[in-house]
């Protein structure tokens, strides 16, 4: 950021002329690279931020998306990223994805519903449920059961898991339900 407002400063200061070109040119330039990202099939976060650097330092925003975008390596970690999960996908696939019969359910929701699906990963099921609670406490009621009763497999995401009551008594169920290896 330093070395861009240097940089715009001095053309400022030396070459009006020449930094209005370059300011037109760097503008037409940014406003390209941002129509490519944004018209890229990638999630909207990711792209709001290169659109975001882009268009706020055109100079050094276009250049850094380049650098992280043409390099060899990335291109191919990436690659064999998408060949790792496509290989693995079957494993993390449950049965009875509801995509199909959601079209007919949800309406003008289904655009989100193909997002979370097609580009976010986040199938959906048929035959699930949800609950919320409110508060945390009725949470901690319903879920010590609901882990004793688990059929098929347990699955728990939390943002954040600390020692205590609450997670000795999750991770005592969890060790007495785990296969033995």
């Amino acid at each position: 950021m330093v070395a861009q407002a240097a940089f715009l400063i001095h053309l400022l200061v030396r070459g009006g002329r020449i930094f209005q070109t370059l300011n037109v040119i760097l503008t037409i330039l940014s406003f390209l690279t941002v129509l490519h990202v944004v018209s890229k099939r990638d999630k909207a976060a990711y792209k709001t931020a290169w659109v975001f650097l882009i268009l706020l330092f055109p100079l050094f925003g276009g250049l850094l998306y380049l650098m992280f975008h043409v390099q060899g390596p990335t291109r191919s970690l990436a690659k064999k990223v998408r060949t790792v999960e496509a290989e693995n996908a079957v494993q993390f696939a449950l049965p009875g994805t509801g995509y199909d019969a959601a079209e007919k359910y949800v309406g003008e929701l289904f655009p989100q519903v193909r997002y979370l699906q097609n580009t976010a990963g986040f199938p959906i099921y048929d035959h699930t449920s949800v609950q919320y609670f409110s508060p945390g406490e009725r949470l901690f009621e319903a879920l010590l059961p609901a882990l004793e009763q688990a059929e098929h497999y347990i699955f728990l995401e939390f943002f954040i898991v600390q020692e205590g009551n609450m997670w000795d008594s999750i991770l005592n169920i969890l060790k007495k339900r785990s296969p033995k290896a």
